[in-house]
């Protein structure tokens, strides 16, 4: 989606409502990975993710951070917040029964679920390896302007991810008076994980 507004908070509510309508069962489910409340909407098999989460304070630390964030920060979680629950209220028949209560400090919490993820993930990955099999990772290339073909700089990301949780991301574009951004968004997040400006890129 393409979303304009004046405001960053506002044009945040747009995304949560954009992001709600395609992908209301998965913000609920990040917000209860992020949480570590998995287990109990999803059974036992979570519970070990659920454990650490819980184990690096995931909730508390995020919730903790918004009681002194910058207003602009604690408005855009907010307002998305909002957004979501607004396309909720209005079509109770797609909010699943795992559905939780939702709070701006939960897009905080996402994405330090998402950061943690990688080095636990690498760490579990190197406990389980039973070959010399090299892992792998993402890459990205920089390319000068003097050495493209059209005489700009060039920004390329590859991340590889999983097709599934966190890892699958939420493209869109937002316009409004205090930035122009496209990217690619955490679900349950109002700001780009991957993206541009009209000014600067990062991958």
């Amino acid at each position: 989606p393409h979303v304009y507004a004046d405001t960053a908070a506002e044009a945040a509510y747009g995304l949560g409502y954009a992001q709600a309508e395609d992908r209301l069962e998965d913000i609920y489910k990040a917000v209860r990975l992020a949480t570590g409340t998995m287990a109990e909407a999803f059974g036992k098999e979570h519970a070990q993710l659920d454990y650490i989460m819980r184990l690096v304070r995931n909730a508390e630390v995020c919730q903790e951070y918004w009681e002194t964030a910058p207003q602009e920060m604690r408005d855009i979680g907010d307002s998305f917040m909002r957004g979501v629950q607004a396309y909720a209220a209005e079509h109770p028949e797609k909010v699943p029964e795992f559905a939780c209560d939702l709070y701006g400090w939960q897009c905080g919490a996402i994405g330090r679920t998402m950061i943690l993820q990688w080095p636990l993930g690498n760490l579990m990955d190197e406990l389980a390896r039973r070959n010399n099999a090299p892992d792998y990772g993402s890459n990205g290339w920089a390319v000068a302007p003097s050495r493209s073909a059209e005489g700009c700089a060039i920004l390329l990301t590859d991340p590889h991810l999983t097709w599934e949780g966190l890892a699958v991301f939420y493209e869109a574009r937002v316009h409004c008076a205090a930035y122009e951004v496209c990217g690619f968004f955490l679900i349950g997040s109002p700001l780009p994980a991957l993206g541009h400006t009209g000014h600067v890129a990062w991958a």
